[in-house]
């Protein structure tokens, strides 16, 4: 399929919402730094991290957040800003102690949405592509089983009580593992995998990766 194809290929629906997310992305970026500059302790600020939590954070933002992740660029680009709102993320909940139970299980919603969604992307359109590479087949099946285990550690943080003197251990253990997963796919996997890609084979992972997104958001 050449490239004019590929363009042609992505539905009416998804432009529309990736321009809606565009135009809502303004008023987005504004609550975020409202948001960042609330919180004291905290290390985000008005800073484009604390923006990226900022739209995280407000369930309204969803779609908003499609449309700035559409300006990211190329697929490894959109999913490694991903990696950077989660991390951020991850730091705030873990700022927090037994008596915030309220904002806890608020962090927690939103980052198991971000998690969840983000693996989706990975797992329907990348991870598949990366397999059918030979000399990468052990590392999709590596990633796929990291994210397997991310998915065990979100259930078990859902079902315990978040002022659960294990409850910031585990989540600690959940930060970990995302951490080490995503340096390996940003270091090592992708740029690796992407090297290999054609110009054509780069563009319809980064359309199906923002036609995924929309979908999810």
């Amino acid at each position: 399929m050449n490239l004019a194809s590929l363009t042609q290929s992505v539905s009416h629906d998804l432009r529309h919402s990736i321009d809606r997310g565009r135009r809502r992305a303004r008023s987005g970026l504004e609550e975020a730094r409202s948001f960042a500059g609330s919180r004291t302790g905290v290390a985000i600020g008005a800073t484009a991290v604390g923006v990226l939590v900022g739209l995280l954070l407000n369930p309204a933002r969803k779609v908003a957040w499609q449309g700035h992740e559409a300006l990211a660029g190329e697929w490894d680009s959109v999913l490694k800003q991903e990696h950077r709102m989660v991390e951020a993320a991850f730091e705030m909940v873990m700022a927090t102690d037994s008596s915030e139970t309220a904002r806890r299980a608020a962090l927690f919603k939103k980052i198991n949405w971000a998690l969840l969604k983000h693996g989706t992307q990975e797992e329907v359109v990348i991870y598949p592509a990366l397999r059918a590479v030979a000399t990468e087949e052990e590392a999709a099946r590596h990633l796929y089983e990291d994210h397997a285990d991310i998915k065990t550690l979100l259930y078990r943080l859902a079902t315990m009580p978040k002022d659960d003197a294990m409850w910031l251990a585990k989540m600690g253990e959940l930060q970990a593992l995302v951490l080490r997963h995503a340096r390996e796919e940003e270091e090592e996997i992708f740029p690796r995998f992407k090297e290999r890609l054609s110009p054509e084979m780069n563009r319809k992972l980064t359309l199906d990766v923002h036609r995924e997104g929309v979908r999810l958001a």
